[in-house]
């Protein structure tokens, strides 16, 4: 669907945060946000924050702690996913950022590519980076509507 219209994004990431922490109940989810919004396809964008939480939730360990915030900068809008596990294996991201799966170089599953073509076609990128646990960073055009 390419229906876009006003979201309050820090409502949207609580709402799914809280999803995603009820299925998870081990896990220490917190939030932090800017506020405002953002003018977006908002079934997209769920899905997108949703699979992102619901991996960190999921792979970070027996009690992951969980830390999400969202910030403007640039005329982008990122959304922010840390968690305290192990990280993303190297082999699970590489098919993903080169944009390739052959028999020998794939993904386990599908979650990345997910959140890869969700974002994608939001206009934006994603990015991960290891860093005493995965740090997963959407960045989305700001099209910022309070104005």
């Amino acid at each position: 669907e390419t229906t876009t219209r006003r979201v309050a994004l820090d409502d949207l990431v609580s709402e799914v945060a809280t999803a995603v922490g009820e299925e998870y109940p081990d896990a220490s989810i917190d939030t932090t946000g800017v506020g405002g919004r953002l003018r977006t396809n908002p079934e997209t964008l769920r899905l997108v924050v949703r699979e992102t939480i619901e991996n960190a939730a999921a792979h970070a360990g027996v009690s992951p702690s969980v830390e999400i915030w969202t910030e403007r900068a640039d005329g982008e809008t990122q959304i922010t996913v840390a968690d305290d596990g192990p990280g993303v294996p190297p082999d699970e991201l590489e098919p993903v950022r080169s944009g390739t799966e052959t028999d020998l170089t794939h993904a386990s599953s599908l979650g990345l590519w997910l959140i890869h073509w969700g974002v994608q076609s939001l206009g934006g990128v994603f990015d991960v980076e290891n860093d005493d646990g995965a740090v997963v960073t959407l960045s989305l055009p700001a099209a910022d509507d309070d104005a």
